[in-house]
């Protein structure tokens, strides 16, 4: 585990390196992701409090919009370590793997809610909450083993490889490594979402746009890291 913590601060810090010295270039992306923030932090001002559709629209379509930005990198990214690549067949495979990993978890998550209702209805308080806890197994397996199916998909578009069965076969080989990564990875976007919590309109569209910046900058940083984490798990024997 000491291990593993050490790998993960060793690529973290080699992708903070690369985005220092590669500002200029990351500028462009950091700026992009911002204005993405900006805008559907406007829009939701702009809003109904009761235009639940309407808000459900354009958080779907803003989920999707950081995808595109990111796929550019991770293609920059392909060309550079495999020297070959197209950007529309990354951005594709990006787009399509991020929607089946959502999709994958959400199941997931679903059986195990509908599950842990049914147990918890036919048994006793203890054995409902040690069955649910095992239930949780099934969650948790999805949401790592799967997590760099993402990155797989691009990097292994030439060789035709099963995306999913190579995500596990990767995270086997340091499992500790793509946990710690996987979970910095998810606390950036709930920690920059606290804002929601805010009732202020003017109070919260203020704090999203500074926060944009730091959370665009997290968000590039943790693609470069899992991109490196991804690669060095390829190489292991």
């Amino acid at each position: 585990m000491i291990k593993s913590a050490k790998l993960f601060y060793y690529y973290l810090n080699d992708s903070l390196r690369e985005l220092k010295n590669n500002f200029k270039i990351y500028l462009v992306y950091i700026l992009s992701l911002c204005l993405v923030a900006v805008v559907q932090n406007g829009l939701d001002l702009t809003f109904p409090k009761d235009a639940i559709v309407l808000r459900i629209i354009s958080k779907i379509l803003f989920s999707i919009v950081p995808i595109l930005i990111l796929s550019k990198i991770l293609y920059v990214i392909k060309i550079r370590h495999f020297g070959v690549g197209e950007y529309g067949r990354v951005l594709w495979r990006f787009l399509l793997y991020n929607f089946y990993y959502f999709f994958l978890v959400l199941v997931a998550a679903s059986l195990y809610f509908f599950s842990a209702m049914i147990v918890g209805s036919m048994t006793t308080m203890e054995t409902g909450a040690l069955v649910t806890s095992f239930l949780l197994a099934p969650f948790f397996y999805v949401i790592i083993f799967y997590s760099l199916s993402p990155i797989v998909a691009v990097f292994y578009d030439e060789q035709f490889v099963d995306v999913f069965s190579q995500s596990r076969k990767l995270t086997r080989k340091n499992m500790f490594l793509v946990i710690v990564n996987h979970l910095i990875s998810l606390l950036i976007p709930v920690i920059f979402s606290s804002i929601l919590l805010v009732d202020n309109p003017i109070l919260k569209f203020s704090l999203g746009l500074v926060l944009s910046v730091p959370e665009a900058i997290m968000s590039i940083l943790m693609l470069l890291t899992t991109t490196r984490i991804c690669l060095y798990l390829s190489e292991l024997e």
